[in-house]
């Protein structure tokens, strides 16, 4: 686990560690320095959570700074929709699929608290 010293240098090894093509770490980094600083009350809900390396470092920092939080994760896991013109010219039918099992390994390869 992470020897925290200090809250950015534990959010920046976080960030690198789950950094994923879909986000940028510099962008990662900001969204996790929020995550931890915000004072509002509530849980953490990701849409869209792909094969889960956001939602990895989501629950890093939510355990480590704001423990009181729920992290809930929604996805059809099925992919993007068939595209449209209003898409540009790179969007695909189908893609980001992802595999449930392989998002619940990331977290509880044990299957004891995932549903």
């Amino acid at each position: 686990m992470y020897c925290v010293t200090d809250q950015e240098s534990a959010l920046r090894s976080i960030a690198m560690e789950c950094r994923t093509p879909a986000i940028a770490e510099v962008d990662l980094l900001a969204l996790l320095t929020l995550l931890a600083d915000i004072e509002a009350p509530g849980d953490v809900i990701e849409m869209g959570c792909f094969q889960g390396g956001t939602s990895l470092a989501l629950a890093r920092v939510i355990t480590l700074f704001c423990p009181t939080r729920t992290l809930h994760l929604v996805d059809s896991f099925r992919g993007l929709p068939e595209p449209t013109g209003e898409d540009g010219e790179f969007a695909e039918k189908a893609s980001m699929t992802a595999d449930l099992a392989d998002l619940v390994d990331k977290f509880d390869p044990d299957r004891k608290s995932v549903v």
